[in-house]
């Protein structure tokens, strides 16, 4: 598809997801950056949001999750197409978990029903589960088995 159609940003993202799949990370990393520039470059009219998308996936894979989350926020403010607006809010919300924000796994957790296939369910349930056990290990305060 991206053979046939270069200019359609959602087939490059998915050519980078597949890589990433496959656990050829810097492929992907290649394919999320070039997504996310396609995306920019078909925009008319300021209608960046899927550009915005990509550009915080690309930051989330690379650990950076405050500015990956500050994306995600922006393609929410931008017209994308429907299927994706579903996964920009997990997106958002897993970029929060990520960082640290544990208090965003009600909203990841509520997220997840509406997001796509080809949002990465499992890893949004690990960053879920690491929330669960850090809250708990503070629960137990110190002193507590490490």
């Amino acid at each position: 598809v991206v053979k046939r159609t270069p200019s359609d940003a959602r087939a490059i993202y998915l050519r980078g997801r597949a890589k990433e799949l496959a656990g050829r990370g810097e492929p992907a990393l290649e394919d999320y950056g070039l997504a996310s520039r396609t995306a920019f470059a078909n925009a008319r009219n300021l209608e960046s949001g899927e550009a915005h998308l990509y550009r915080g996936v690309l930051l989330y894979r690379r650990k950076d999750f405050e500015r990956a989350e500050a994306e995600f926020a922006s393609a929410l403010n931008f017209a994308i197409p429907a299927p994706l607006q579903a996964d920009a809010v997990a997106w958002r919300h897993l970029a929060a978990v990520a960082g640290g924000a544990c208090g965003s796994r009600p909203f990841l957790e509520r997220s997840l029903v509406a997001a796509s296939a080809d949002f990465p369910k499992d890893e949004a349930r690990a960053a879920m589960a690491s929330c669960s056990a850090l809250t708990s290990a503070e629960a137990a305060g110190p002193g507590s088995a490490q």
